[in-house]
């Protein structure tokens, strides 16, 4: 029989059979900035509805991260107007940045401590035009590493260092968040982001008219070698824990044969040619002895990879290269991932997308544990992404079945 975990309604979850089991120890925030308290979990727009969101943690080092008429932020050549708009949570929270009179640069920026010298940075803000909308966002010491933001164009541009990823988000309302990350030599662990505005042709200085500037709400800064979803501060950093969600093995997994097939919305984008990133999105079993059944993003020759291990030394793995499925452009975006394994057929398949490829069975079948890991193994290497209609079979479904329900989209 198939076990199907529609995973975008609570009250059907609640009542499914082996429903889910999801924590998280602290408060999120969805992508519109609104807050979802300790242990429910975060739903988003899927493929065809809700999806759910399985997180690592972070801690934004901002202080204040909503409130930029504080004396945390220091001020050159702008006034903010606090509460002036309404922000993406839909609470009249949002500050209005103008640039005065002045000639010169038009900035607020708040110093942070990072780990080292040469520590990964990501910063993000939301913010809606309000007579400009030219933007530069950087974190600089001795060196910086920065992106200049257009959104009358809707581009992205590197301004200095060395930045991995850059991203313009439409978040409704006439509201975008920025986000940008990215490394440099900064020369001190004393460092200081800088969100500034820049004049219609693009200068960074320049004289100001007195009335231009952006609303801004949201901005967060993390050590990471990418951004992820918000967390709000104030007088202290704000750490999310990671989420972990999980489905009982019992009736539902068979590892002699079996399917899985879900939608995948990937976040926290990464690029897999600066080095490896665990992220599973589906593992049962026990990463120890090589004794599981898993779906992961590795690295940029095993990007999306279907690993059976039969816990005797023996594995079998199938793989999409990081440039097979699109490199950075595979972010963001829905994609159909369909796993199948069959000990008597003595094959495993994986397709993503429209892209299949096929191996052989391990030799011996894996023993696995009383647990399936969701977007996460054991509450670790989180896949940072959106799952959307996640189906468990413990049959072998054919090419045919699988195709049919990519192309139907069910």
């Amino acid at each position: 029989r198939r076990i199907q975990a529609w995973l975008g309604a609570e009250a059907e979850n609640a009542a499914a059979e082996n429903p889910p089991t999801f924590t998280r120890d602290s408060v999120a925030y969805q992508s519109d900035g609104t807050q979802v308290v300790a242990n429910v979990p975060r739903f988003e727009q899927g493929k065809f509805g809700k999806a759910i969101m399985v997180e690592e943690g972070t801690t934004n080092k901002f202080l204040y991260s909503e409130e930029f008429d504080r004396s945390n932020w220091t001020k050159s050549g702008v006034i903010i107007t606090a509460n002036s708009e309404t922000a993406p949570s839909g609470a009249m929270t949002a500050d209005k940045m103008v640039e005065d009179t002045s000639t010169g640069t038009h900035i607020i920026n708040q110093g942070v401590t990072i780990s080292s010298t040469s520590a990964p940075v990501a910063v993000s803000v939301y913010v809606k035009p309000a007579g400009r909308t030219k933007l530069r966002l950087y974190v600089i010491s001795t060196n910086s590493v920065g992106v200049n933001f257009d959104l009358s164009t809707m581009t992205a541009t590197n301004s200095s260092g060395n930045v991995i990823y850059k991203s313009i988000k439409s978040v409704g309302n006439g509201w975008y968040r920025l986000e940008f990350a990215g490394t440099t030599s900064f020369g001190s662990t004393n460092v200081w982001a800088v969100i500034a505005l820049r004049d219609d042709s693009g200068n960074f200085s320049y004289t100001g008219d007195g009335v231009s500037g952006v609303y801004i709400w949201g901005m967060q800064f993390e050590e990471k070698q990418y951004p992820t979803t918000y967390m709000a501060t104030t007088s202290s950093t704000a750490t999310r824990s990671p989420e972990t969600m999980t489905i009982p093995t019992t009736g539902v997994l068979n590892p002699q044969e079996g399917t899985v097939e879900l939608w995948f919305i990937p976040q926290s984008p990464y690029d897999y040619n600066q080095g490896m990133q665990h992220r599973r999105i589906f593992f049962a079993g026990t990463l120890t002895d090589s004794n599981y059944i898993q779906i992961s993003m590795f690295s940029s020759s095993e990007f999306i990879r279907f690993y059976v291990g039969d816990g005797a030394g023996n594995r079998q793995t199938i793989s999409f290269t990081f440039s097979e499925l699109g490199g950075m452009d595979f972010y963001g975006k829905p994609h159909f991932i369909a796993a199948v394994w069959s000990k008597s057929e003595n094959r495993i398949y994986l397709r993503v997308d429209d892209q299949t490829k096929i191996s052989t069975y391990p030799s011996q079948v894996p023993s696995l544990t009383d647990t399936i890991y969701i977007g996460n193994r054991e509450n670790t290497e989180q896949a940072n992404g959106l799952i959307d209609d996640l189906r468990i079979s413990n049959r072998a479904r054919t090419d045919e079945e699988i195709l049919a329900a990519y192309q139907s989209g069910q």
